[in-house]
Protein backbone atom coordinates (compact mmCIF):
# COMPACT_ATOMS: atom_id res chain seq x y z
CA UNK A 1 0.00 0.00 0.00
CA UNK A 2 2.67 2.22 0.50
CA UNK A 3 4.53 1.62 -2.60
CA UNK A 4 0.87 2.13 -4.51
CA UNK A 5 0.78 5.62 -2.43
CA UNK A 6 4.05 6.81 -3.07
CA UNK A 7 3.34 6.11 -7.13
CA UNK A 8 0.27 8.10 -6.87
CA UNK A 9 2.30 10.98 -5.52
CA UNK A 10 5.02 10.73 -7.97
CA UNK A 11 2.01 10.65 -10.60
CA UNK A 12 0.19 13.83 -8.86
CA UNK A 13 -2.62 11.26 -8.62
CA UNK A 14 -2.87 11.47 -4.34
CA UNK A 15 -5.73 14.06 -4.15
CA UNK A 16 -7.65 12.02 -7.09
CA UNK A 17 -7.38 8.16 -5.87
CA UNK A 18 -8.02 6.46 -2.90
CA UNK A 19 -5.97 3.43 -2.13
CA UNK A 20 -7.09 0.91 0.32
CA UNK A 21 -5.81 -2.49 1.44
CA UNK A 22 -7.06 -5.76 -0.04
CA UNK A 23 -8.84 -6.91 3.21
CA UNK A 24 -10.48 -3.15 3.14
CA UNK A 25 -11.73 -3.18 -0.12
CA UNK A 26 -13.43 -6.53 0.32
CA UNK A 27 -14.76 -5.52 3.52
CA UNK A 28 -16.40 -2.27 2.19
CA UNK A 29 -17.93 -4.45 -0.77
CA UNK A 30 -19.59 -6.78 1.85
CA UNK A 31 -20.69 -4.03 3.52
CA UNK A 32 -22.57 -2.31 0.35
CA UNK A 33 -23.97 -5.43 -0.93
CA UNK A 34 -25.48 -6.04 2.66
CA UNK A 35 -26.69 -2.83 2.84
CA UNK A 36 -25.01 -2.26 5.76
CA UNK A 37 -27.10 -4.36 7.85
CA UNK A 38 -26.07 -7.29 10.06
CA UNK A 39 -28.17 -9.89 8.30
CA UNK A 40 -27.40 -8.38 4.81
CA UNK A 41 -23.93 -8.81 5.77
CA UNK A 42 -24.26 -12.29 7.02
CA UNK A 43 -25.78 -13.12 3.73
CA UNK A 44 -23.20 -10.83 1.35
CA UNK A 45 -20.36 -13.03 3.65
CA UNK A 46 -21.71 -16.62 2.76
CA UNK A 47 -22.53 -15.71 -0.94
CA UNK A 48 -18.65 -14.93 -0.99
CA UNK A 49 -17.24 -17.66 1.03
CA UNK A 50 -19.49 -20.30 -0.94
CA UNK A 51 -18.17 -18.30 -4.58
CA UNK A 52 -15.17 -18.73 -3.12
CA UNK A 53 -15.05 -22.08 -2.40
CA UNK A 54 -16.47 -22.97 -5.47
CA UNK A 55 -13.55 -21.35 -6.87
CA UNK A 56 -11.34 -23.56 -4.95
CA UNK A 57 -12.81 -26.69 -6.32
CA UNK A 58 -12.41 -25.56 -9.55
CA UNK A 59 -8.63 -24.52 -9.63
CA UNK A 60 -7.07 -25.57 -6.79
CA UNK A 61 -4.97 -29.35 -5.96
CA UNK A 62 -5.34 -28.30 -2.08
CA UNK A 63 -8.69 -28.02 -0.37
CA UNK A 64 -7.58 -26.53 2.68
CA UNK A 65 -7.09 -23.31 1.33
CA UNK A 66 -11.70 -23.15 1.56
CA UNK A 67 -13.19 -21.15 4.40
CA UNK A 68 -15.41 -23.16 6.31
CA UNK A 69 -18.56 -20.92 7.28
CA UNK A 70 -20.51 -21.29 10.30
CA UNK A 71 -23.59 -19.64 10.38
Amino acid sequence: MTVAEGLAVNANLADRIDVFEVEQFIALNLYELGKFGAEGRRVAVSEFVTRYNEIIDDVETDPSLKIEFKQ
